[in-house]
């Protein structure tokens, strides 16, 4: 799963919970009104039923956030990173639903671009041959071919 769109995700969905937040704390308080007053049963259950439905919309981006990040650590988690992004999509957080559905059907970025370093390792043979045809070929001094001989023995040991 690609961490980056992950993390837009999270990020996002905490924004909406920001957003939410006020929300639910105007309704409860035009709740309480309603029911101080006495004011018409109507807007009372509205106030209540939208009081209701903001909650559970702030319990589930919470629940979304935290199982968005246990997702960085676990690949298996990509139908339910899907789940969470289709209901972010639709729970009104557009653009962390939209990197939630993106994370769960991408690669990690990393593993695309990092190439894996090739460890070349000569046998002790192969190296001593190297250094006699540098030898050979007049590209190091007698001196310099014992002493990197030397070394190169060493390094086995």
């Amino acid at each position: 799963m690609n961490r980056t769109h992950l993390d837009l995700s999270i990020v996002f969905s905490a924004m909406g919970l920001a957003i939410l937040a006020p929300f639910l704390i105007i309704a409860s308080l035009l709740f309480q009104v309603t029911m101080t007053y006495q004011e018409e049963e109507n807007w009372t259950l509205i106030y209540g039923l939208i009081t209701v439905i903001l909650l559970l919309m702030i319990v589930a981006n919470i629940i979304a956030m935290v199982r968005l990040r246990s997702a960085k650590k676990n690949e298996d988690m990509r139908t339910e990173v899907l789940v969470w992004g289709i209901y972010l999509l639709f729970g009104g957080i557009i653009a962390g639903g939209i990197f939630g559905i993106l994370a769960s059907k991408s690669k990690a970025v990393y593993e695309d671009k990092i190439e894996k370093p090739k460890v070349v390792v000569n046998s002790l043979a192969e190296q001593i041959k190297d250094l006699e045809r540098l030898y050979a070929q007049g590209l190091i001094n007698q001196k310099e071919y014992e002493f990197r001989r030397k070394k190169v023995i060493e390094d086995i040991n």
